[in-house]
């Protein structure tokens, strides 16, 4: 804030003052470790540097909200309103205009972790981002690294959402030359920046996660709660025989959807559709090809 506006705001609090007195308390807060800063636009503008929480930290509670299978949306939103009380009203704005997956996995972090801020500005502001795609290879000591290759050019792609897919943080974006859709690990990205230039048509996004398509499940009651924190309680199970149960919800259709399927062995069994159940056979028989002794 300016110092009229300061002045502005401490008069409609009832609390008188003058310019050369607000120089004087403002020294007095920044004796005893309040951390006041100056901005030089058309005027100088003081703000508090330091807080309570960092941004990055009111970024990660809110994403941890958002991302929160317990917490309605509704009381999510009021707590993501709180969490901007602590900070600038600047900052409070793009708290709520994030859109906030679930990327709160502890192996997000160091370069990804920047990636993905500078994403999430992006996003909020409709811009593209210039980056230089890296390549997957194995280093010396064994381990998957990302490199980018000598005289490899920068490509344009519109951003639209960060996911989170196995622990790993990925963007979804398309590119701006062939506007097809794609997923990019954020370890893939390399040198990064924001262009001016807005985003081409969302057309191409797919539909809201609301629109799901139907499943049917069928599984031991006692894996209720299994079934619930994958895919939320917004459905309904009926008796199946003893101790089971069959549920009909709705899910997206993604590979991770077999993955989880995979993980719960002969419990949980998909009977529709149809159709995906054959595909989720077929590559249960590949794979047990595959492992034959």
């Amino acid at each position: 804030m300016t110092l009229p506006e300061l002045l502005q705001e401490l008069e409609n609090r009832g609390v008188p003052a003058e310019r050369k007195s607000l120089y004087d308390d403002i020294e007095t807060l920044r004796s005893v470790g309040v951390d006041i800063r100056t901005r030089k636009q058309k005027t100088y503008q003081y703000f508090i540097e330091k807080r309570i929480f960092s941004m990055r930290e009111l970024r990660l509670l809110a994403e941890a909200a958002a991302a929160s299978s317990f917490i309605p949306a509704g009381q999510a939103n009021l707590l993501i309103g709180k969490l901007g009380e602590l900070c600038s009203t600047y900052q409070a704005d793009d708290l709520r205009r994030r859109e906030y997956p679930a990327l709160t996995s502890p192996k997000l972090e160091g370069a990804a972790l920047s990636t993905a801020e500078l994403l999430y500005r992006a996003i909020a502001e409709n811009r593209k981002v210039s980056v230089q795609l890296a390549e997957w290879r194995l280093s010396q000591q064994g381990k998957p690294e990302c490199v980018v290759k000598k005289g490899e050019k920068p490509r344009v792609f519109n951003p639209w959402k960060l996911l989170l897919e196995q622990n790993h943080g990925v963007l979804l974006c398309s590119d701006t030359e062939t506007a097809k859709l794609q997923t990019l690990p954020l370890e893939r990205l390399a040198g990064l920046e924001i262009l001016p230039e807005a985003r081409d048509s969302s057309d191409l996004l797919p539909a809201p996660e609301g629109k799901g398509e139907k499943l049917v499940l069928e599984f031991p009651s006692d894996r209720l709660g299994v079934v619930a924190e994958r895919f939320g309680a917004d459905f309904t199970a009926e008796p199946a025989g003893k101790n089971r149960v069959k549920a009909s919800l709705k899910a997206i259709l993604s590979p991770d959807l077999f993955t989880w399927l995979f993980s719960q062995g002969p419990d949980v069994r998909l009977i529709a559709p149809k159709k995906l159940a054959e595909q989720f056979r077929e590559r249960a028989k590949a794979l047990a090809k595959l492992y034959k002794a």
